[in-house]
């Protein structure tokens, strides 16, 4: 059981580089812009995948959201403008990819 619990822990940290690299990325082209903004990021805790992995029934490699990054600011009209500045960003970069979620909030994921 203890391999098991070390492979899991392992997995899950594979995807602390990416996830940091492309933090890093986002924030040196919101360094062009000048509006206030803040950027996080996470991995998700194991408990949460643990949960999610028993609710949805699938295997740890079929989940896509062990990491994230948020970008937060101050106004609507500026996450609309922040919206449209991504989308030309990531349209040229081969790694990144700009995906709709249902209730219309955007998110940056990482394809490395």
């Amino acid at each position: 059981m203890e391999q098991h619990e070390q492979v899991f822990d392992e997995y899950r940290k594979s995807h602390l580089k990416p996830l940091s690299e492309m933090t890093l990325e986002v924030q040196q082209w919101l360094a062009e812009r000048k509006s206030m903004y803040w950027v996080a990021q996470r991995l998700k805790r194991k408990p949460q995948i643990l949960r999610k992995l028993k609710r949805f029934s699938v295997r740890l490699t079929q989940l896509q959201d062990i990491g994230g990054a948020r970008i937060v600011v101050n106004t609507n009209a500026e996450v609309e403008s922040l919206l449209s500045f991504l989308k030309v960003q990531v349209s040229g970069h081969s790694t990144f990819s700009l995906k709709q979620i249902p209730d219309t909030k955007k998110l940056l994921t990482s394809d490395k």
